[in-house]
């Protein structure tokens, strides 16, 4: 009964996405002479937090999301269509999440950045 129990809230052995957000916006954030620079990385983007090959490690992964056709245009215009972010759950990520009027939040810090996805 544990393990069914289990499998509910953690998922699967054969599904390794643990949890999910469904839209929001991919931003890199860092610093350049003592001011704030924001960049886009994705308008539209779903994330979620996966299991590894090795037990007790997850990945934060965040996929562009195309509208219907967008992709396909994109192809046949010659466009580069970027891949998924993919980064390593650790301590060292700092990853962590605010609310404020109705947007969450979720901020993390790499060595040359900050990656921010926000979601209304």
């Amino acid at each position: 009964m544990f393990k069914t129990i289990g499998s509910l809230i953690w998922g699967g052995e054969q599904d390794p996405t643990v949890a999910t957000l469904s839209s929001g916006q991919l931003f890199k954030r860092w610093r350049k002479k003592n001011k704030p620079v924001q960049e886009l990385i994705f308008k539209d983007a779903q994330a979620a937090i996966r299991r590894t090959s090795t037990r007790f490690q997850y990945q934060l992964v965040v996929t562009p999301v195309y509208k219907e056709g967008e992709e396909a245009l994109l192809e046949e215009q010659g466009q580069e269509l970027p891949d998924d972010y993919v980064q390593l759950l650790d301590a060292e990520l700092n990853l962590y999440m605010e609310q404020a009027d109705g947007i969450t939040t979720f901020t993390w810090r790499q060595p040359s950045s900050v990656g921010v996805l926000s979601a209304a």
